[in-house]
């Protein structure tokens, strides 16, 4: 996918494949997959479920950034994370499930803020 700048306290949507480049980090952030288990809204389900995107983060070799809809320490998902001296926020994951039928993975988008520690 084309590359694009993602600025610093601003937030920015993904897809899936999209890579953007960290211009204040010198690297590349790409969200390469997503996880998601929330409830659909016409279902009633046990518990609310969370969406999880996975960022691949690349300056002198690679490292993964997870970040989840929401905090839950049992599967350890977090909503915001540290990494080299800056703060990746989740904002969003859309669409939200309407029904039990699966969402494709083109059709997802993912927002998230970086600010600097």
């Amino acid at each position: 996918m084309h590359e694009k700048n993602l600025d610093l306290y601003q937030d920015s949507a993904f897809k899936i494949g999209e890579k953007k480049h960290l211009g204040d980090q010198n690297a590349d952030l790409t969200l390469f997959k997503i996880d998601d288990s929330r409830c659909p809204t016409q279902v009633d389900c046990f518990w609310a479920g969370v969406a999880t995107a996975y960022f691949l983060f690349e300056k002198n070799g690679q490292d993964t950034i997870q970040l989840s809809t929401t905090d839950y320490e049992t599967t350890q998902t977090k909503t915001q994370v540290e990494h080299n001296g800056y703060l990746y926020r989740m904002i969003e994951v859309t669409p939200y499930p309407d029904t039990p039928e699966s969402i494709k993975p083109e059709d997802y988008r993912v927002r998230i803020e970086i600010t600097k520690q």
